[in-house]
């Protein structure tokens, strides 16, 4: 109490009257807190199961014959599965499972952004190769030309000679 007073107000003088509403309403919270856990300690005794049922002395049936009743047995379960959630477990549940699929896919955006900045700078390794090659290219065809070009001409000189024939 008195670290949540020096937090609170830190060093400043607290009138007696102030400090006495202080005191009963930090009792007033203790008890409330305390008839709080009794509570959730009752709920938590009695959690519906079928335990509860083989054990509570008005349905006066053992567990052996609650699972051999399918009919009793399907009612109950049913009304385990649907029964209140006063300690919002299930929702907590429900919300954790959501937390573990958000996280998962979360995961998953992240390698999806990751393979498609890898696609990415394959791609853009690719394209210089490609220009590259075609630069390449370029070239070959040029010098290709230009051999053809030679042979042309070596072929038109070839024809201006005169060829003897020897006997």
């Amino acid at each position: 109490m008195d670290e949540i007073l020096r937090e609170l107000f830190s060093g400043e003088e607290i009138p007696q009257k102030s400090l006495d509403r202080i005191l009963k309403a930090e009792e007033i919270i203790n008890n409330v807190e305390l008839e709080n856990q009794k509570l959730v300690q009752n709920i938590e005794k009695n959690e519906i199961n079928i335990s509860f049922f083989a054990n509570d002395k008005k349905l006066g049936i053992t567990r052996k014959s609650i699972y051999l009743d399918k009919y009793l047995l399907k009612f109950l379960n049913y009304r385990i599965k649907n029964k209140k959630d006063y300690l919002n477990v299930n929702k907590i549940e429900k919300l954790e499972k959501n937390i573990e699929d958000l996280n998962e896919e979360y995961y998953k955006v992240i390698d999806n952004i990751i393979d498609v900045f890898d696609l990415r700078m394959q791609s853009e390794t690719y394209q210089k190769t490609i220009e590259e090659l075609l630069e390449e290219n370029k070239k070959l065809r040029n010098v290709v030309k230009e051999k053809q070009i030679t042979i042309n001409n070596l072929n038109n000189e070839l024809k201006s000679y005169k060829i003897i024939k020897l006997r």
